[in-house]
């Protein structure tokens, strides 16, 4: 059964118990608005949401600079000078949650923003803070936004157990703006995830074929690693399929050589790991979607076969991966998100192979695995729907067919619950957060993403 393998190098909790909120998590209503003016005699106070100005919908929060003390109090000399100029250098305007229940848990607070086309005057920020029963800040994490893609803000257990009082949400700070300059000031758009249209989809056949890459690693005592030719690894790319096969280019050139081979013939190392990538840094901050077909599978069992998705540093260390691994012939998706890409400077994707060198004579019998794009049968999706509700959940999901197997997923990559032949899963007892939803029907893999309350 073919299976997905998260690798996440990075990691901000220890912690198992995690509540994740977006800008759709609570609703509409329950927002809060707060302004505070800075300058000589400034101050701060509760204001409505749209006197902000923040508009709150079910599908997102759009954040905007204020143009309500321009619009109704030009005439206060509060506000403004005798030559119409406002008395305070800056106003903040803070739209948020407060919701004293998460206390307990880790927390994450996470997004999309969809649109940035807010003036530079002005910056724009996530949050979460942890304020005592006085209303003073004994906690806040900030997190700037500064342009479209996915945002994070994360707290500890230990970070909101300071303070009785819990709130998340955004922060617009700039000068009081002139309503007649609305147009061009521009707007911040929070939803919970990205359009299809911002997904960034990528097959084997993606890149031009004289993009395609190769590194060797050999493991075992004195092991090392350097960049191969394609061929060499042995791989080959075509403008219709990618195949795959083991290593017997140090069996049919090496085989003299004692660094490779011991006076009996026999190799020095454990193993060999020849991976097949494209180097694509253009896909940093994007979020990402790798799928193809494997049309024949058909390596021997000696050999380790998955298509992966790595981010690294400037030192190339790996700092994030996830892999699928390839055990048969049918299709596969790696999702990634903007935020994972991130982490790192160097975005690749592609194929690894991990097993003993292969002595050519062998060819024939030891196979090979060949990738394409995703077959016209995977693709027509449609007449394979995954219709599921509610969602937000509290107890039952169902769905709207009978599945071969229904997965939870934490956004890690945990597995939190999994039934099979099943046309429903129970959440009830799973934190509330958001999630994954896998469903697997008619060997074909659907995920979804879903909030349980």
């Amino acid at each position: 059964m073919k299976s997905i393998i998260f690798i996440i190098l990075i990691s901000f909790f220890s912690f198992s118990q995690t509540n994740y909120v977006t800008p759709t998590s609570a609703n509409p209503a329950d927002w809060g608005g707060y302004m505070t003016w800075y300058g000589e005699g400034g101050n701060g106070d509760n204001w409505g949401v749209s006197d902000l100005k923040s508009t709150i919908s079910s599908s997102s929060v759009t954040l905007q600079p204020n143009f309500s003390i321009y619009a109704n109090e030009l005439n206060n000399s509060y506000w403004f000078d005798e030559n119409g100029e406002c008395n305070f250098e800056s106003l903040e305007a803070s739209t948020f949650i407060t919701d004293n229940s998460l206390q307990g848990n880790d927390l994450v607070f996470n997004g999309h923003i969809s649109t940035y086309t807010i003036s530079s005057l002005y910056t724009v920020s996530a949050f979460i803070k942890v304020f005592d029963t006085s209303w003073n800040t004994v906690f806040e994490n900030v997190v700037a936004i500064s342009k479209t893609g996915n945002f994070s803000v994360q707290a500890s257990s230990s970070n909101l157990s300071l303070g009785a009082n819990i709130q998340y949400g955004f922060i617009v700070r700039g000068p009081a703006a002139n309503p007649s300059d609305e147009n061009t000031l521009g707007a911040v758009v929070a939803s919970d995830q990205p359009s299809q249209s911002e997904l960034n989809v990528i097959t084997p056949l993606s890149a031009d074929q004289s993009d395609w890459a190769g590194y060797m690693t050999w493991n075992g005592v004195g092991g090392n690693g350097d960049n191969w030719g394609v061929s060499d690894l042995k791989s080959t790319v075509s403008s219709s399929s990618l195949t795959l096969q083991p290593n017997f280019s140090i069996y049919a050139n090496e085989l003299n050589n004692s660094y490779w081979f011991n006076q009996d013939g026999e190799f020095n190392f454990e193993n060999l790991e020849a991976s097949t990538f494209v180097t694509d840094n253009s896909l940093k901050g994007k979020n990402l979607e790798f799928n193809g077909t494997v049309e024949s599978f058909t390596i021997d069992s000696q050999y380790y076969v998955e298509a992966f998705v790595k981010a690294f540093n400037l030192s190339w260390d790996v700092v994030y991966a996830k892999s699928y691994e390839l055990t048969q012939a049918g299709s596969f998706t790696i999702e990634v998100s903007a935020s994972d890409l991130d982490l790192g400077t160097y975005i690749q994707y592609g194929f690894m192979v991990r097993g003993p060198a292969g002595n050519p004579q062998n060819e024939s019998q030891l196979g090979n695995v060949v990738i394409s794009e995703t077959t016209a049968s995977v693709k027509n999706e449609n007449e394979l729907s995954v219709i599921f509700y509610p969602n937000p959940a509290t107890s039952i999901i169902r769905i709207n067919n009978n599945a071969e197997q229904i997965n939870v997923y934490s956004l890690t990559g945990a597995i939190v619950k999994s039934v099979k032949d099943a046309n429903s899963i129970d959440v009830s007892s799973i934190s509330k957060g958001v999630y994954l939803l896998e469903t697997i029907l008619s060997g074909n893999k659907f995920v979804h993403r879903i909030i349980i309350e």
